[in-house]
């Protein structure tokens, strides 16, 4: 990633969490360049899963 001209490394933690329980259920982890829609797809089980709590930063197409 480029800010201000300077190379910046790093990377992203994605988790989910169980509501009740307040236990990590799985998790992801990415390079700063990958969108975080694209995490969505590795922790979220269609079949399983309910209800969903996100900031903006997942929204769009794919996970609605």
């Amino acid at each position: 990633m480029t800010k201000n001209g300077q190379r910046h490394f790093g990377y992203k933690n994605h988790i989910k969490i169980n509501r009740k329980t307040k236990l990590i259920e799985t998790y992801s982890v990415t390079n700063v360049s990958t969108h975080n829609s694209q995490a969505m797809e590795v922790l979220i089980d269609e079949d399983r899963d309910g209800e969903m709590f996100a900031d903006s930063s997942y929204s769009g197409e794919p996970i609605r």
